[in-house]
């Protein structure tokens, strides 16, 4: 008889349900770039002085949140989705 967590997977597989580990990689895709950038990336290339890391820490989180829509819009035409900039908005094919 198969284990509970064997069976689970399987019906999540079938289901088109994302793993445990493929959630997981997807979160640290999205959110690790964003605290490395603003404590590690911005004080190194900061010029001296409190009003440019503030500018230079600005400007490189705007670059983390292009960062995720991109990765968004690379998850969602893996999922089947298709945009359609002429309209304006995006229609996602797979959610119905």
């Amino acid at each position: 008889m198969p284990h509970v967590n064997e069976v689970t997977h399987a019906t999540a597989q079938r289901n088109g349900q994302y793993s445990l580990a493929k959630i997981l990689t997807i979160w640290a895709l999205a959110a690790v770039p964003m605290p490395i950038l603003a404590f590690i990336v911005a004080p190194a290339i900061a010029s001296p002085g409190p009003v440019n890391l503030i500018i230079t820490v600005w400007l490189l989180l705007i670059g983390g949140m292009v960062w995720q829509f991109v990765l968004s819009m690379i998850i969602l035409r893996r999922e089947g989705a298709k945009a359609r900039w002429a309209l304006g908005r995006y229609s996602a094919s797979v959610f119905g």
